[in-house]
């Protein structure tokens, strides 16, 4: 079944044994290539996997945490702009609905609500008020918003 998974047969035997070569390496796992007593790479290959494993796995820790705290910071990031844009919105919404800022329409309203008050107050005992108009006369009436218009 396996030999004929390509569509052929390729005629080995398949069933090999571990095979010895002459440097003592196996089909089953290499050996290290000993140099011999003394030199330099001469050494204990089992400890030094051990430690590059570790410090692999160490490395691979540090990642996924420090992805792991940049989403976390992205999330609650998020969250916050989502808050702040539904707050915002319907203020927004409500600014679109208001009528355009007109300098001259505003002056002109301004001058009109002044004049009004100057002739209807009875200011005429005190001559340094004659012609004094309090700022919250000139917005009583008005919305909020356009109270800073008006200013």
């Amino acid at each position: 079944e396996a030999d004929n998974l390509f569509g052929f047969d390729d005629h080995d035997d398949d069933s090999v044994g571990d095979v010895q070569f002459d440097d003592g390496a196996s089909n089953t796992g290499i050996m290290p290539f000993d140099h011999g007593p003394g030199s330099p790479d001469a050494r204990d290959t089992s400890n030094i996997d051990a430690i590059e494993f570790e410090a692999l796995c160490r490395a691979h820790i540090k990642a996924f945490a420090k992805g792991a705290e940049k989403y976390a910071t992205e999330t609650n990031l998020t969250k916050r702009v989502g808050d702040w844009q539904s707050r915002l919105a319907p203020i927004l919404e409500e600014e679109e609905e208001r009528p355009e800022f007109n300098i001259h329409s505003y002056g002109e309203r301004v001058i009109e609500i002044m004049e009004e008050e100057i002739e209807s107050s009875d200011n005429s005992k005190d001559p340094k008020k004659a012609n004094v108009v309090s700022f919250s006369k000139i917005t009583r009436g008005c919305k909020t918003y356009e109270i800073c218009r008006l200013f």
